[in-house]
């Protein structure tokens, strides 16, 4: 039995921030206020309710592949369990480091709920959405 050839990165697997770049420099996201995001394994999309390409925030990656070209299932989040509740707005509090949560409830009842996360795991998932931003979009927002 012959051994499978495994794919090369750079010659049959892209990176994710070489597929972020062709998606920029391609025009795909030219008439979009944001150009197209990539999502990146393990993180999940926020997009604003009115963006025309909101369904990607439901993708989800399903196999990935190491640097040798080894590939590896990703496993699937567990569906969270149906509930009364459904979320209409949330935003990033900079003064108690939080997430603030707003749900309504089936009769129309709100509720707040906080969301707290440490430093360094926010720092980390910000590491690992790095992988998709091009330095020159970085370099470009700091000198504005």
């Amino acid at each position: 039995m012959a051994d499978e050839e495994k794919p090369q990165v750079g010659k049959d697997l892209v990176t994710l921030d070489e597929a972020s770049r062709y998606l920029a420099q391609s025009g795909v996201g030219d008439n979009d206020w944001s150009g197209l995001p990539v999502p990146v394994p393990g993180l999940s999309l926020v997009l604003e309710p009115r963006y025309k390409h909101k369904a990607l925030a439901e993708f989800r990656w399903k196999e990935c592949y190491d640097e040798q070209g080894n590939r590896s299932e990703i496993p699937e989040e567990a569906l969270p369990q149906p509930s009364e509740f459904k979320r209409v707005n949330s935003w990033w509090n900079t003064k108690y480091q939080a997430t603030i949560n707003i749900f309504h409830d089936n009769q129309g009842r709100a509720r707040a709920a906080v969301q707290m996360e440490d430093r360094l795991s926010f720092t980390l998932r910000t590491l690992e959405a790095a992988a998709v931003w091009p330095i020159e979009a970085e370099e470009k927002a700091q000198k504005k």
